[in-house]
């Protein structure tokens, strides 16, 4: 358990700052609200449920605040300024319909469809940001959306570690303890995930073994290591496991699936065959195509790195992939050892790369 110590050390005053201003709004909001019911219904009959009906609602923005979130597409902190504009409109209208709805019964539609959305929305809102301002991420939460991924190879925890952050429940899959240890340790890799220390064939195949598997909404294959790429990762056996623990309308990043978008990390020089990181990212279903939403600030989590490089450019014509000849068309496990040979062609053509990268001191006093 971190000190209280660390935790102050890692708290964003801004965000910390501006959730806290939503509440206060929120809290003088509410006799305000009551203030311009009271003439139409009365003051005593304008506080019957009102207290009552803020802090169910100001309850469910805080618990429901990633659903919030997700319901639409990380967009709420925007909502919020347009609800806040439209509800004195929509409560001026209730207001004259007050002798037909009746008193009290008025005074709480007029509540439920004007003022709630406001305090629902406002909450939520506060809480996202006092959540962020806390960096409670860390420490696990106990309103984390639902959203179950497979992170295949861990590396520092770069991508695995944005996930949880933005609420997605984790299974992290890594071979080497090692690894994992040194990404919680030193990189600050969020605790609050679940760690598969194993070969990741071997975990496919007794999650698939098992009565009920669980399904994935995303699966991420990432199993670069320096040239050197496990084979039996890429066979057909390999990805048609991943293929039944992924959720119909589930993505994968990295593999060979029906529907699927193919880039490459920079635009690169046509015709001449180079060294680069590249993502494919499929689904199952292939009826409609596959689209990325406009990102929001909230998606880069102040990372001006992920603000650049977060959104796929440079697409690849999956036609070139047909232009290779030769070969089999599909790679199956009991033929991995075919490969090895390709493997370290191309782990001496990364180690060339590096050492442009960084000097050779650098290397040789590693």
């Amino acid at each position: 358990m971190s000190s209280l110590q660390e935790v102050i050390q890692q708290v964003n005053s801004r965000r910390l700052w501006r959730g806290a201003a939503l509440l206060v709004l929120v809290a003088f909001s509410s006799p305000v609200f009551v203030l311009t019911l009271a003439p139409v219904y009365g003051s005593a009959p304008s506080h019957i449920f009102h207290g009552y009906g803020v802090a169910i609602t100001a309850a469910l923005g805080w618990f429901l605040k990633d659903f919030i979130q997700q319901v639409t597409n990380r967009r709420a902190v925007y909502l919020l300024p347009v609800v806040a504009f439209w509800y004195p409109t929509i409560q001026y209208f209730l207001l004259q319909q007050s002798s037909s709805f009746g008193n009290p019964t008025g005074a709480v539609i007029t509540e439920v469809v004007a003022f709630y959305p406001f305090v629902l929305l406002s909450v939520a809102c506060a809480a996202k940001l006092v959540q962020a301002g806390l960096n409670l991420e860390r420490y696990g939460d106990l309103a984390k959306e639902h959203i179950p991924l497979i992170s295949s190879g861990l590396g520092v925890g770069t991508t695995p570690a944005a996930l949880i952050t933005h609420g997605i429940e984790t299974t992290i899959v890594e071979i080497d303890p090692v690894v994992h240890k040194f990404a919680s340790k030193y990189f600050h890799l969020p605790p609050n995930h679940i760690a598969a220390i194993e070969d990741a064939t071997l975990f496919v195949d007794r999650a698939l073994k098992s009565p009920q598997p669980n399904q994935y909404d995303y699966i991420v294959h990432d199993v670069f290591t320096g040239g050197a790429e496990p084979i039996e990762l890429f066979s057909i056996e390999f990805l048609g496991g991943l293929n039944s623990l992924l959720k119909e309308d589930g993505v994968i990043a990295m593999a060979v699936f029906p529907s699927c978008r193919y880039f490459r990390e920079d635009a690169g020089e046509e015709g001449n065959g180079d060294f680069t990181n590249m993502v494919i990212f499929c689904k199952k279903d292939s009826a409609t195509p596959l689209r990325f939403r406009d990102p929001v600030p909230a998606d880069f989590l102040d990372s001006k790195f992920r603000e650049t490089y977060l959104v796929p450019k440079h697409e690849i014509d999956p036609a070139i992939f047909t232009t290779v000849t030769g070969g089999q068309r599909v790679l199956r496990t009991k033929d991995t050892g075919k490969l090895y040979r390709w493997q370290d062609q191309g782990a001496l053509e990364h180690w060339g790369i590096m050492r442009k990268v960084l000097p050779d001191a650098v290397w040789e006093n590693w």
